[in-house]
């Protein structure tokens, strides 16, 4: 794993703070201030990062923006064009 990586899995890990257990957020704060301080975390430390990874942050594909994008616009359409206070 190297640097940019590490960087961002950190980055998309930051929303999931509040759902972490007590000993994964520990785990986090120090994964977190060895990368500040430019230190490579070891193949261990890579490992549990990429555990916390896969359990807390969310996979985005095209299909569920697409899905997302389909239910905004329904929920315009439902207003219809004749609404007269926007």
């Amino acid at each position: 794993m190297n640097r940019k990586e590490q960087r961002t899995l950190l980055a998309e890990l930051r929303d999931a703070m509040d759902k972490m257990s007590r000993e994964e957020l520990d785990d986090f704060r120090m994964f977190r201030e060895r990368d500040k301080d430019d230190e490579d975390l070891d193949l261990i430390s890579q490992r549990r990062l990429e555990q916390l990874h896969t359990k807390y942050a969310v996979k985005k594909s095209p299909k569920d923006i697409d899905a997302l994008l389909k239910k905004y616009s329904r929920q315009v359409d439902d207003f219809g064009p004749d609404r007269s206070d926007c």
